[in-house]
């Protein structure tokens, strides 16, 4: 029998044979994931996002949260902030109004004019959720909002609760899917780091299409109300 013989033969003699007669593959041994080298998805986000240029900020009270945003503020040198993307109301819960006060800095809640666009120094947000594996913030944009607080301030301040860090870009997709598939949000918004630009000559610069510096604050879980 030729080789051309005995391979039609095998195939049909395979054709012929019910599918629940094939053996199942083997199932290998000890394939369960290895276990993360990180303690929590916050602290995984954490090395990814400084790794990035991001600057880390974690504080122990929403008074102290209020603080570091006031001094980061201060320290900008802003005569303007933009407190803006807070769908769980956490600007509001720290007052950070008042705690802007106590600064040169005017807090703004939305923009009514070119020339006062360009006043803003800061940009202040919550988030959706911090995206442990590529150190990404997820912001989602509310229908006719518009994108241009992600664009607008050299300087970008994320105000997070500790319990809005998931593990993977698929676990923030799960959970934006619905309200972005429905029209109840119109964009979703990943922020990895300072803004970056590279020229026809391969140079990297940073800040020149967004902010060029952004920090995370986190809050304790325990300070929701």
């Amino acid at each position: 029998m030729s080789s051309r013989e005995r391979i039609l033969t095998d195939l049909r003699a395979a054709l012929t044979t019910p599918v629940s007669a094939h053996p199942a593959p083997p199932v290998p041994r000890g394939s369960a994931e290895p276990a993360s080298p990180w303690p929590s998805a916050a602290a995984q986000f954490r090395e990814r996002f400084e790794s990035l240029g991001g600057h880390w900020h974690e504080a122990g009270t929403s008074s102290a949260a209020a603080g570091l945003v006031a001094g980061l503020v201060r320290g900008s040198g802003a005569t303007a902030a933009l407190l803006t993307r807070d769908e769980r109301g956490l600007l509001d819960r720290l007052d950070l109004e008042s705690a802007l006060s106590q600064t040169d800095c005017r807090a703004l809640r939305q923009l009514e004019s070119r020339d006062q666009s360009e006043l803003v120094g800061v940009m202040i947000t919550g988030a959706e959720c911090a995206i442990a594996e590529t150190g990404s913030l997820g912001l989602l944009v509310s229908a006719g909002q518009g994108r241009l607080a992600s664009l607008l301030a050299p300087v970008h301040i994320a105000v997070l609760e500790a319990d809005q860090f998931v593990a993977t870009l698929g676990e923030f997709l799960e959970r934006v899917g619905p309200r972005l598939g429905s029209g109840e949000r119109s964009a979703a918004l990943l922020i990895s780091g300072p803004s970056r630009s590279g020229d026809i000559e391969m140079t990297l610069s940073v800040g020149v299409h967004g902010p060029g510096e952004i920090h995370v604050v986190v809050v304790p879980e325990t300070e929701r109300r």
